[in-house]
């Protein structure tokens, strides 16, 4: 019930380790709710299977499809819905407790074998209808070395609250607009 430290659309559920989440903080002790609508091609039943480290709940129309709120090390939790096409509400809360963190949403539906729920089949919440999902386009120079300025070109980013790593390692942000970020590559 607290509010927010900050909001964004993420693609998709498919984080499999710290460094993945991108968070503008050390990754410690935290939660995630991903709220949108979930658009099923076709009538029948799927099974949803969530890996985590530590617990996770996945709603859809409002019932709890896997609902594992325990800690532990990476596991995977599995529950089936029978669904129509079309859109459906959906809501997953993760939560990270110490050490490795990792979020992954997969689905079975009629006919195909397990996959990572694609960016096409997910929908954000009307009040995120208007924000640009984040994509990069071009990186220049595409290598640099340390205190070097690199240049990233894209949409969606979220300005002065960007974060941007290299190999996991924060950089110091330079500057930053909703089209461009430039950083310091770091040590």
């Amino acid at each position: 019930k607290l509010p927010p430290t900050f909001s964004r659309i993420d693609l998709a559920l498919d984080f499999d380790t710290d460094e993945s989440f991108a968070l503008p903080f050390v990754p410690d002790t935290y939660a995630v709710r991903w709220t949108g609508f979930l658009r099923v091609p076709e009538d029948g039943e799927y099974r949803f299977t969530c890996g985590s480290d530590d617990g996770a709940r996945i709603r859809i129309d409002g019932a709890a499809v896997v609902d594992h709120s325990a800690l532990r090390p990476y596991g995977e939790s599995n529950g089936k819905a029978n669904l129509t096409a079309g859109t459906h509400p959906i809501e997953v809360v993760f939560y990270e407790n110490y050490g490795y963190a990792s979020c992954r949403l997969w689905w079975d539906g009629p006919g195909w074998k397990r996959r990572i729920v694609a960016p096409e089949f997910f929908t954000p919440p009307a009040e995120f209808a208007s924000v640009t999902p984040p994509f990069i386009a071009s990186i220049s120079p595409p290598s640099g070395f340390v205190e070097d300025e690199v240049t990233i070109r894209g949409a969606g980013f979220a300005g002065a609250a960007s974060r941007v790593t290299f190999r996991g390692v924060p950089a110091e942000i330079v500057s930053a607009t909703a089209d461009r970020i430039v950083a310091k590559v770091p040590v």
